[in-house]
């Protein structure tokens, strides 16, 4: 009989690499008998039962978390049990009894609550690390049965329990607004111990409320139990703000729930019209987020509403001077910005010409973004003046163009020629005065693309890129004069071979100017080629494939920013 309880007592107490011993596992499954073997099997039950995991997980709490009671029953009236395990925690400070009301649970949680041995009214005001309780673990996952057990238990102290909050102020009712668990927030709200305005009105770390995060959830059913409730001051709750100015109206926009918005400014308690106008702390509006986020129906709704000022949003700028439109087009949503663009309020031709700040117009966001489908929405658009929309230029001389350049010698792998090579087309479309300021500014435009962060990327192994390279071209035939570093002096040596190749064939070319450093060393005889150095321009012939290898090879050595011009000319 010694020697087999001298065996039986370490193989009870043996654990696997979590830490889990044999009862735990069979506590976890329900299977009692097997949880039985092992209690006989060990000299010391109580030592067994009061055991954790790797985890801090207890029997009794995997067999709670499971909803076993017939598991929980026996550890719990073992001869040997000690009711201080009802008490014990995980290592996140969990208990039993947040465990099972956490899964809904009621049984369990009833056994542990009645036990002869249990302090109950201290297990349910217990917290986690986090502040959780078993109440607002039972909120949070909807279960009413579980919390009305907590609530109208003898021990209870349901007036106290409504109003914790766990570590970031949220309380249950939070928690089970924000989970649009409807029946969960009637338990707490109609309890007859409850404060149902102290519940609604208060706020987290944040300055939310109930209201702000079942309408950020976009549970519209969940707004309504609060708006409806016979307790609520409807229309100061719906004013509230957040520590940053936020309002429960943007709350639901800036997700684009629709019908959180509509309860909000249909509410026969709303004054609409000064809830959409409420800015934060950096002077952005509702209408503004929606925008941001792209959420056209959010937007139309906002616009249309009976009691909106559709003109005056659509022009408001925040403190940083951006407006709606600016902001969706930094963020890509052509949609939305039709919406804006096309209103019956709207003046296009005026919001397309703001500028951030006087700095960045709705055009340059969009540019150096890289949203090329915004950038052709904003030149196309009937109201649009496209030249003067690229002639904006900040103080430093950026430019929609000088923003597209930036975006394709961006050092992130998203990088793209296309809205440059949008914008080059367009400004190659008309007719350009030649001028120092128009070279100046496509050398600019040249620089931010063949010397930006990720211009090695760029033009990496010489690989051919059809944009990039038209948009070298365009700048070219536009003026633009600069240093190319090592990396891009093969492509560019390319596309001057090319050029000059099309330079014999006048239908293709009518005059392509090759922004790219000269020798004076002269071509062989042909087609007629015009080195515009800093005197008086020399003609020089040029003909066939063969000289126009020559040609690169003695034009790259230099590199000094001297224009070279293509002009039509016959075979």
């Amino acid at each position: 009989m010694d020697q087999s309880a001298s065996v039986g007592q370490p193989m009870a107490m043996m654990a696997d690499a979590g830490g889990r011993t044999a009862l735990m596992v069979f506590a976890k499954m329900g299977q009692v008998d097997g949880m039985r073997v092992v209690l006989m099997a060990t000299t010391d039950p109580a030592a067994l039962t009061m055991l954790k995991d790797s985890a801090g997980w207890t029997a009794l709490m995997l067999a709670a978390l499971t909803g076993h009671v017939e598991a929980m029953r026996l550890l719990l009236d073992h001869p040997s049990a000690d009711a201080r395990m009802m008490m014990l925690c995980n290592a996140d400070g969990v208990t039993a009894l947040m465990l099972a009301a956490g899964k809904g649970h009621a049984e369990a949680m009833r056994l542990l609550l009645d036990h002869p041995s249990a302090d109950a009214a201290a297990m349910m005001t217990l917290a986690a690390k986090d502040g959780s309780t078993a109440l607002i673990v039972a909120a949070e996952n909807g279960h009413a049965e579980a919390m009305r057990l907590l609530l109208d238990h003898p021990s209870a102290d349901p007036a106290a329990m409504v109003m914790l909050m766990e570590s970031g102020g949220w309380t249950a009712l939070m928690f089970a607004a924000q989970n649009g668990h409807v029946d969960a927030m009637r338990v707490l709200l109609d309890h007859p111990s409850a404060d149902a305005v102290g519940m609604m009105m208060p706020k987290d770390s944040a300055g939310r409320t109930a209201l702000m995060v079942a309408a950020a959830a976009g549970h519209a059913d969940a707004m309504c139990v609060l708006l409806g409730h016979p307790s609520a001051d409807a229309a100061a709750m719906m004013m509230l703000r957040t520590a940053n100015g936020g309002t429960t109206l943007m709350a639901a926009a800036q997700d684009g729930h629709v019908e959180s918005m509509r309860v909000l400014l249909d509410h026969p308690s709303a004054d609409a019209a000064a809830m959409m106008v409420l800015a934060t702390n950096s002077g952005v509006i509702t209408f503004m987020m929606s925008a941001l986020s792209g959420h056209v129906d959010a937007v139309r709704l906002l616009l249309n509403h009976p009691s909106a000022d559709a003109a005056a949003m659509l022009m408001h700028t925040d403190s940083d001077g951006a407006t709606a439109l600016m902001a969706a087009a930094a963020a890509g949503h052509a949609d939305a910005m039709r919406v804006l663009l096309d209103h019956p309020s709207a003046d296009a031709a005026a919001m397309m010409m703001l500028a951030h700040s006087g700095v960045f117009s709705a055009l340059m966001f969009a540019a150096l973004c890289g949203h090329v489908d915004v950038v052709r929405l904003l030149l196309d658009h009937p109201s649009a003046d496209a030249a003067a929309m690229m002639a904006v230029r900040t103080p430093a001389c950026d430019s929609a163009l000088t923003s597209a350049a930036l975006f394709a010698a961006d050092s992130s792998a998203t990088r793209s020629c296309a809205p440059l090579l949008l914008l080059l087309r367009r400004v190659a479309e008309e007719p350009q005065p030649s001028c120092d300021a128009q070279q100046a500014h496509m050398t600019k435009v040249m620089e931010a693309l063949c010397m930006g962060p990720g211009a090695n990327e760029l033009f990496k192994d010489n690989q051919p890129d059809d944009a990039r390279d038209e948009c070298i071209c365009l700048l070219l035939s536009l003026g633009a004069s600069s240093f190319v570093p090592e990396t891009a002096r093969p492509i560019m040596a390319r596309i001057i071979r090319n050029a000059v190749q099309m330079a014999r064939a006048p239908h293709l070319i009518n005059e392509a100017v090759v922004g790219m450093a000269a020798s004076r060393k002269r071509p062989r005889e042909g087609a007629c080629v015009h080195l515009n150095c800093a005197r008086a321009p020399t003609q020089l012939p040029v003909c066939g494939a063969a000289a126009a290898d020559e040609f690169v090879r003695s034009s790259t050595s230099a590199m000094c920013g001297v224009p070279l011009h293509l002009a039509r000319h016959g075979p």
